[in-house]
């Protein structure tokens, strides 16, 4: 029986010495390249991309530092900014504060980024500040990077939606290998980024504009209605010895409107036979006129007899004058007035 198992055990080592040295190899072989693959892993663009990402994501400004070349990319945003937005004083220095700028929006945009919402959906009031980028503008690109290998070049695409200015912004960016790892260097569509902004900066402040224009028709209708087919009437007069100059302006008017009207501010426009205007002024008074009752009232304004005006009035000759209301109060406490464009803020 005990020579049996000898028999067995023998094929059995006999077997395994004829395959142990190979598998070994294959063993050492296959750690050998799983290392090797890691290692290179480790040292290629999709590893320190995927690290970009969780940066980017959790808002690291250290790890980024060493990971984008913040520097280089504000550089090409301000090249592409100056010729979307020419500036005559956009020397050295001007550029060098602006790419400072750039830099400090990029590191708010990053410090906002981990909390940052996506902005609630509503209409936007007329003139309402736009800021620069949504607050979730890294949240976005985080969320769409996508990596693409080429032959000549790495890159990283992704995107982000304005909301504000409804607008659809493409990023391009290039990753290079440096000494140390990869780093992106290049924001290759800054001049496309540059030219949508202002396309759609463009497209906003017409539209605001084209409403700002329908709201002051609207009031200046009814404003008219209150103060229908004025009448003006001006003349210059020397008094006292020639010691005192005073233009009189008489005005009357209908109110054809359905509300009373307690309070006008005109701006009268004096011009001469051929239209030219020679002297200008705000004209208030407070006057109670009913719907339907008739607007009249007389100023008189006191000139300095020596003054530029003065002179060109008296020797302009006959003399007439427009008025077009700017404020009025109308009915119970509402008050009618030319709304003024208001800026944009950054």
């Amino acid at each position: 029986m005990s020579s049996g198992k000898d028999a067995i055990l023998g094929f059995f080592r006999t077997r395994l010495k004829r395959f142990a040295v190979p598998a070994f190899v294959v063993l050492i072989v296959s750690l050998s390249a799983g290392l090797v693959f890691f290692y290179l892993y480790r040292a290629g663009p999709d590893y320190a991309f995927k690290n970009l990402r969780v940066a980017l994501s959790t808002g690291n400004k250290v790890r980024l530092a060493t990971m984008i070349d913040f520097s280089s990319l504000s550089a090409d945003l301000v090249r592409a900014a100056l010729v979307a937005y020419p500036q005559d004083t956009a020397d050295e220095a001007h550029q060098a504060e602006m790419r400072d700028e750039a830099q400090r929006l990029a590191l708010r945009a990053l410090a906002d980024g981990k909390d940052a919402k996506p902005e609630a959906a509503g209409p936007r009031r007329p003139f309402e500040p736009v800021p620069f980028v949504p607050d979730d503008v890294i949240a976005q690109i985080a969320t769409g990077m996508r990596l693409e290998k080429a032959p000549s070049a790495v890159q990283i695409r992704s995107q982000f939606t304005h909301y504000g200015l409804q607008t659809d912004f493409p990023l391009r960016l290039l990753m290079e290998h440096r000494q140390g790892g990869w780093l992106v260097t290049r924001l290759l569509n800054a001049q496309e980024l540059a030219t949508l902004h202002k396309g759609a900066t463009d497209a906003l402040r017409a539209e605001d504009e084209a409403w700002l224009t329908d709201q002051n028709e609207k009031t200046m209708d009814r404003m008219r209605a209150h103060f229908n087919s004025p009448q003006c009437l001006a003349s210059m007069h020397l008094v006292g010895s020639r010691q005192e100059a005073m233009l009189i302006v008489k005005v009357t008017a209908e109110n054809t409107g359905e509300t009373t009207l307690h309070h006008v501010n005109l701006l009268c426009e004096v011009r001469v036979d051929n239209g030219t205007p020679v002297y200008s002024r705000q004209l208030n008074v407070v006057q109670r006129v009913l719907s339907g009752g008739s607007f009249s009232n007389t100023w008189t304004v006191v000139l300095d007899p020596g003054s530029e005006e003065t002179d060109r009035l008296l020797q302009a000759g006959p003399l007439f004058c427009t008025v077009e209301p700017k404020v009025m109060s109308v009915g119970v406490g509402e008050v009618l007035y030319l709304r003024k464009e208001e800026k944009y803020k950054e």
